[in-house]
């Protein structure tokens, strides 16, 4: 014998129904919880997570936290970095940082980015970060310098809020960096 289906309708069209409700139908997609698919242990959902893309050990925490007990996932991340499956932390930050580099990102915001995530910060190549700062600013402005006043504001918002330093940001612009003696 089958169960009958309750249905909500449309309020504009009174034969056609919107969705069909199973919560009362046993089984994954309706009331019963005790036939739907057992949980995956920590130890497999961070391999789950390591196989999409790398994780710093801050993240696996943060994202495991209220599913899992924190032991079930502190020996889960031991296991996966005794197993070789988690790149060490400097690595990460490197590839991260070529990733953000290619997204015109300036090293302020990778660096925060960083930190966000739990790896060590990067080093600054001062020259890298003001030619990527320029081809920002021309492909931008169609014009590369001398700037006038409105531009230069222009110029200044459009670096910062990429995260370049204010240092980088006049060299751009064509004023000096004040020098750190």
């Amino acid at each position: 014998t089958s169960l009958p289906m309750k249905t909500t309708f449309n309020s504009w069209n009174k034969d056609r129904p919107l969705k069909e409700d199973r919560s009362h139908l046993p089984g994954p997609t309706g009331g019963d919880e005790s036939l739907s698919a057992p949980r995956k242990s920590a130890r497999e959902k961070v391999m789950d997570l390591l196989a999409r893309r790398n994780h710093s050990e801050l993240e696996l925490k943060k994202k495991l936290a209220g599913i899992y007990p924190d032991d079930d996932v502190i020996d889960a991340i031991r296991n996966a970095q005794d197993n070789g499956w988690m790149l060490p932390a400097e690595e990460i930050s490197e590839r991260v940082a070529v990733e953000l580099g290619r997204k015109k990102k300036g090293h302020r915001f990778i660096n925060q980015f960083l930190r966000n995530k739990g790896l060590p910060p990067v080093v600054k190549d001062t020259e890298a970060e003001v030619e990527k700062a320029r081809a920002i600013v021309v492909a931008k402005l169609r014009k590369e310098g001398p700037y006038d006043r409105a531009e230069q504001a222009k110029i200044y918002r459009l670096l910062a809020n990429r995260g370049f330093e204010d240092d980088t940001i006049r060299r751009v612009i064509g004023r000096s960096a004040p020098r750190a003696d």
